[in-house]
């Protein structure tokens, strides 16, 4: 790679892109080609350590009781929104762009 910042094009204007940023593609690259090169037992044996290492930050993290409380603030809600949620006209649902609000949490106040 030359030395010439690299810039993406977005609504008409010029970015450029970080130092940090491209430090960061270049080392999912290797390891994405560090991956499609390995052997079978090389994947396996990568794929062990990678469970070792989740198991330690399991560990290391230790466990959180679960509570109502636990849970909501995990979702992302307040409890006013969980108990619209639960009612029997509530329409909202989640899509992969992000949260849909059913008129009714508009009418309750629970979204704007």
């Amino acid at each position: 790679m030359n030395d010439d910042k690299i810039q993406v094009h977005v609504h008409s204007s010029m970015v450029p892109i970080s130092d940090e940023l491209l430090a960061d593609a270049r080392k999912e690259q290797e390891a994405f080609h560090r991956w499609l090169t390995a052997t079978p037992q090389e994947r396996e044996s990568q794929a062990e350590e990678a469970r070792q290492q989740r198991a330690q930050k399991r560990v290391a993290a230790g466990r959180r009781e679960l509570t109502l409380d636990a849970l909501l603030d995990k979702l992302g809600f307040d409890r006013a929104y969980a108990e619209h949620l639960v009612q029997p006209y509530c329409d909202c649902w989640d899509t992969g762009d992000g949260w849909v609000h059913c008129q009714h949490a508009y009418d309750e106040g629970l979204a704007g």
